[in-house]
């Protein structure tokens, strides 16, 4: 009898292992995002972890595995951990230091290892700070989940489904000859706006009345609309400039990452001093368009951070010539506004067409354009 009862028990925790080994997964839900999406060279931000028990079973053996790529550097050896109950009504959330499971392969990159038990109902969240010194954009790879058995003999695995990624953007770059530059740029752009014959700036456009001159009609969008328009000008149109990164250019990668960070730093200038300003670039994107980025018209925070994305994912493949794009922006916004092109070489690729494009721009806009060429920064920066 006691022989039966034996069999009887270990074919009872056999099946039980069994099911327990088939259903550790199935009532997990798990992500992972990053803290911010653009970042700065040796900023700390955190790759956030989180599972979640949706189910009211205990489940004692719950493990995630991440390999971060090998760009990324670990800043503590052991991060916080968020917990999250749930019953009923009533939420409790603690934070408690995570035992340190983290171990360091220089060729693929840090290994994240952290294993938990769950309660019904419970989440928890785990933080990994970390840091990126190089200006990019950098895919994570899918961390594993892994659950197992209540004795913990063996182990199911399948990898979080989401895909995430974080872009590092490039970082300013400070010299006084490019702030002398850009002073004297926009010092006399501000100045020059109102030394024109007429100091009136295009608003825009309204329907003809009879009573404006024949120099009024505007002939372009009349003929488009079929029917008479004529421009409308306001004295308190505020000032724009067109900031443009131009990859056409065979240079080495320093002066082509100082091209970059230039153009984070003249941005960062036309924020400061709030004037309005729209940006492009032929460099193609890494996980976006091949055909450049652009950013339209405007100030403030979430402007400048599209930008900076945009930078961060450029790479030194030209998507289009320079001229071409010179020659959207124009139709798009016309040139009655500064223009700001940073290249990283001595000049401009196909000097002929980016001459004549260059000259029609200055020509509408008062001279107000302005090349600034990496290279002469570079050179500056050596010999200081």
């Amino acid at each position: 009898m006691t022989f039966f009862f034996i069999l009887f028990l270990i074919l009872l925790i056999l099946a039980v292992q069994k099911w327990a080994l088939r259903r550790c997964l199935e009532s997990i839900h798990e992500d992972y995002w990053v803290e911010r999406t653009v970042v700065d060279p040796g900023e700390i931000f955190s790759v956030i972890l989180a599972v979640h028990n949706q189910s009211r079973r205990y489940l004692p053996f719950v493990k995630v595995e991440m390999r971060l790529p090998r760009e990324f550097h670990l800043e503590e050896r052991s991060g916080k951990k968020e917990k999250k109950e749930k019953n009923g009504r009533e939420e409790r959330r603690a934070e408690q230091p995570a035992p340190p499971e983290e171990e360091t392969a220089p060729l693929n990159g840090p290994r994240v290892v952290r294993s938990y038990s769950l309660r019904p109902w419970q989440e928890v969240r785990f933080h990994i700070p970390v840091t990126i010194s190089r200006r990019g954009r950098y895919v994570l790879r899918h961390p594993a989940l892994l659950g197992g058995d209540f004795l913990g003999m063996k182990e199911r695995q399948r990898e979080f489904r989401q895909f995430r990624e974080v872009v590092v953007a490039p970082p300013e770059y400070s010299l006084p000859s490019l702030e002398q530059a850009l002073g004297s740029f926009l010092g006399d752009y501000s100045v020059r706006r109102f030394l024109y014959e007429d100091p009136i700036l295009t608003a825009g456009c309204r329907e003809y009345t009879g009573r404006e001159p024949m120099k009024m009609i505007a002939w372009k969008q009349s003929a488009r609309l079929g029917t008479w328009m004529v421009h409308q000008y306001d004295h308190t149109v505020e000032p724009a400039v067109t900031v443009l990164l131009n990859m056409e250019t065979r240079e080495d990668t320093e002066w082509t990452e100082a091209a970059f960070s230039i153009a984070r730093t003249v941005c960062a200038v036309l924020e400061d001093r709030q004037i309005k300003y729209d940006f492009a670039t032929n460099a193609s994107q890494a996980g976006g368009s091949r055909n450049g980025a652009s950013v339209a018209e405007g100030l403030g925070e979430m402007h400048f951070r599209s930008v900076l994305e945009c930078l961060g994912r450029g790479m030194d493949e030209v998507s289009r010539p320079f001229c071409r794009m010179l020659g959207e922006l124009a139709l798009k916004n016309g040139r009655n506004r500064g223009l700001l092109v940073i290249t990283p070489g001595e000049g401009l690729e196909r000097p002929a067409e980016n001459a004549a494009e260059l000259d029609r721009w200055r020509k509408e806009s008062g001279e107000n354009v302005q090349i600034l060429c990496a290279c002469h920064f570079c050179c500056d920066r050596s010999a200081g």
